[in-house]
C-alpha cells in the first residue's frame, strides 16, 4: 500500500483538536491500513515521530430515510488515534489562536455595545412633579 494514500484526512472535531493538546491527532485513515503502514506514513508526511496508534472502526449500518421507502446503506471507516513522542505537535493541524476563543470575544462585544448604548441615551428623571 502507498504511503501517501493511507492517510485521508485530518478529523476536525472538538474532541480530537482537544487531544492536538496533548499531542494526540485524529485521522481517517484506509480501510485496509494496519498500524505500522499508519505509523509510517504520519512520520513521513508530517516529519515527526510516532510514540503509539489506536484505530478504532466505525461500522457499516443502515439508514432509514422518512420521506421515502429507501435506504442508504454507509459503509464502515476506520480511524487512527496518534500519539506523538516527546509532547511534538503537528503544525499544519494546530488550529489558530482566533478558534474557540472568538466566541467569547464575541459576546464580550455584545456586552460592550449593550454598554455603549446605555452610555449614549440621556437620563430620565424618575422625580414625580
Amino acid at each position: 500500500m502507498n504511503i501517501s494514500t493511507i492517510i485521508l484526512s485530518p478529523v476536525m472535531t472538538e474532541k480530537s483538536l482537544s487531544g492536538g493538546r496533548q499531542g494526540r491527532y485524529t485521522f481517517m485513515v484506509d480501510r485496509r491500513a494496519t498500524k505500522t503502514q499508519i505509523k509510517e506514513a504520519v512520520e513521513a508526511q508530517f516529519s515527526v515521530s510516532v510514540m503509539k496508534v489506536n484505530t478504532l472502526i466505525n461500522k457499516s449500518e443502515v439508514k432509514k430515510s422518512r420521506s421515502r421507502s429507501k435506504n442508504k446503506i454507509v459503509t464502515f471507516s476506520k480511524k487512527a488515534i496518534v500519539s506523538l513522542a516527546g509532547g511534538k505537535k503537528i503544525e499544519e493541524l494546530e488550529m489558530e489562536e482566533g478558534g474557540k476563543g472568538q466566541e467569547s470575544t464575541k459576546r464580550d462585544k455584545k456586552v460592550q455595545k449593550g454598554t455603549r448604548r446605555k452610555e449614549g441615551k440621556p437620563e430620565k428623571s424618575r422625580e414625580k412633579i
